[in-house]
């Protein structure tokens, strides 16, 4: 019994580390924020990735607009973390919110 919660230990220590490195957890929210102040982001989440970049998509409303959009944001890995390298795409999407 003290090895499966070891074992589950260790699982939840690393999902919490990834959680936190993931550059669309916090940072693209961050950021997207500081861009857009006004608007509404409803979720982020990376789609595709490799240790040297990520695909952030990023769901949000504009202010006084139904419409939701997504963005696709590409993040670099580098020396000092994650840095935010430009938008690759902007749509309407059929996301509810």
């Amino acid at each position: 019994m003290k090895y499966y919660i070891l074992l589950f230990l260790i699982a939840g220590i690393a999902l919490f580390y990834v959680f936190l490195q993931d550059p669309c957890n916090r940072t693209v929210k961050t950021d997207f924020s500081n861009r857009y102040p006004s608007y509404n982001i409803l979720d982020s989440a990376a789609r595709d990735g490799t240790p040297e970049s990520v695909h952030c998509h990023v769901y949000y409303q504009k202010p006084d607009s139904e419409l939701v959009y997504e963005d696709i944001w590409l993040y670099e890995n580098s020396v000092t973390g994650w840095g935010f390298s430009g938008i690759l795409e902007t749509r309407e999407t059929q996301l509810t919110p």
